[in-house]
């Protein structure tokens, strides 16, 4: 980096070296070839036979170096060259060892920033390959809309105070359930296969540590899935026209958040461990198939066998699931029920009891969930380690 800034190409602050080198090489090809002119010409050493000769002879070590113009010229290469105010010529090294030991320098220097500076320079990249593209941006955000939109008009404006519509609202938290899970998974367990190379060429330039690399890159995760899932949610909830009160809609947004960040971290993993698009898809769909059908939906807990129950317990699927259900159900009073109707559905406590959960569940769903969000976070960043170093 100091040779390119003295020709004139001084990295901006804040700047990734690598980007801005290929930017100016992209952009400013006049200025790149004018400063190459200017440089020092280029030291062909000479061979093994070349140096027993002059060494036989005792005299200097004659050298020949070819300047921008194609002519040859003839130097002498001795102490005294350390004197002169011409720039230092650069030696013709097949082996890449001076380029290997500058880019080392480099590294060294660029890891004497703090960590907090460099998290947040990388946060601010991330979120502006991702905001800055209005493109993209508008589209991520009609793509969630749009699926909101749907499911809201599918199973718009349940009677949630009759016992018949339990069936359609559970179908409304399962949807969502598999939406803010799946579609954060695949998203961006498909996008770090991409962005391998970067990463590893940067890192391996010493341009950053891990830590504040996954750091940004955790909080900008966090802050993208977050963003479109609650967009989504809001749709869905008040077209649906799911139990309102103030506690209710915090709950059911900070459940299906969670599920959207811990679908994030699990492809994040995901992707560390495959090389390509096409074997990240093989992986998560039998990783997360498991999870779905023990959610509790397919089969409640009464209906699972024993000796399989353990999937249920494992599966966060279930935990976001029950959370939705128990949030919504707990003390909801169901109107459609006679008194000679004892078949009838009463309240949604009721419910809850058939299938195996109970209103003071709710806390240690969510204390679950989010033990399993620190999980994948850990591990997040232990596949990221083991791959990078």
């Amino acid at each position: 980096m100091p040779y390119f800034a003295a020709q004139g190409f001084e990295v901006p602050t804040f700047d990734s070296p690598a980007d801005y080198y290929m930017r100016v090489m992209q952009t400013e090809g006049a200025a790149l070839i004018e400063a190459w002119e200017k440089a020092a010409p280029v030291i062909e050493f000479p061979t093994s036979d070349a140096a027993a000769a002059a060494s036989i002879e005792g005299g200097p070590l004659a050298l020949v170096s070819h300047n921008s113009s194609g002519s040859t010229n003839c130097s002498v290469a001795s102490s005294m060259n350390s004197n002169s105010n011409k720039p230092p010529p650069v030696a013709w090294d097949p082996a890449g060892k001076w380029l290997r030991s500058a880019d080392a320098r480099d590294g060294r220097r660029a890891s004497q920033v703090s960590n907090w500076q460099q998290y947040r320079v990388l946060l601010r990249r991330f979120l502006e390959d991702s905001y800055k593209d209005k493109g993209k941006m508008l589209s991520g955000v009609l793509m969630e809309g749009t699926i909101g939109l749907l499911v809201g008009l599918v199973w718009f404006q349940q009677d949630i105070h009759e016992s018949g519509s339990v069936f359609p609202v559970l179908g409304v938290f399962i949807m969502l359930t598999t939406i803010a899970i799946f579609d954060n998974c695949v998203s961006v367990g498909l996008k770090f296969p991409l962005t391998r190379a970067l990463h590893f060429r940067e890192f391996s330039n010493g341009y950053y540590r891990l830590l504040p690399y996954y750091f940004a890159t955790v909080t900008c995760s966090l802050v993208l899935a977050s963003t479109y899932q609650f967009l989504q949610a809001l749709l869905v909830f008040f077209l649906v026209g799911l139990d309102f009160t103030v506690q209710k809609f915090v709950v059911y947004l900070f459940v299906l958040a969670l599920a959207a960040s811990m679908g994030a971290f699990l492809g994040f993993i995901v992707g560390t461990y495959t090389s390509d698009l096409k074997k990240t898809q093989e992986v998560l769909t039998p990783l997360l198939m498991p999870m779905l059908i023990f959610s509790g939906y397919m089969l409640p807990l009464p209906q699972i066998p024993t000796y399989l129950r353990f999937l249920y317990y494992s599966s966060f699927y279930q935990y976001v699931f029950s959370s939705l259900a128990i949030n919504h159900f707990a003390g909801l009073e169901f109107r459609d029920c006679s008194v000679v109707n004892v078949v009838c559905l009463r309240n949604g406590d009721q419910y809850l009891a058939l299938v195996g959960l109970a209103p003071e569940m709710l806390g240690r769903n969510l204390l679950v969930c989010v033990g399993f969000l620190v999980g994948l976070i850990l591990l997040g960043f232990y596949s990221l380690r083991r791959v990078s170093l």
